[in-house]
């Protein structure tokens, strides 16, 4: 089994828009049923902007469908958030 090596510039390991811009690349590469898709992102110099899929409900859809969350759904929630 072949290895990859990755090699981090360290010093630019603090640089906010470089963490963003990975993170973005890396949220790109994960699919998951509880997870909203990345399609693109675009950056300016002091943001960058997501173009995510959108979400079939809210958490206030569910709550008002309910009428309630349980305390343990709640930190469940309140985790993944």
């Amino acid at each position: 089994m072949q290895k990859k090596w990755t090699i981090l510039d360290r010093s630019r390991r603090m640089d906010e828009q470089f963490i963003a811009n990975r993170e973005v690349l890396n949220m790109k590469k994960v699919s998951h049923k509880n997870l909203i898709q990345i399609h693109n992102y675009f950056k300016s110099p002091d943001r960058v902007y997501l173009v995510m899929e959108m979400m079939s409900t809210t958490l206030a859809a569910v709550m008002e469908s309910t009428g309630k969350i349980e305390e343990y759904d709640a930190s469940r929630i309140m985790k993944e958030i």
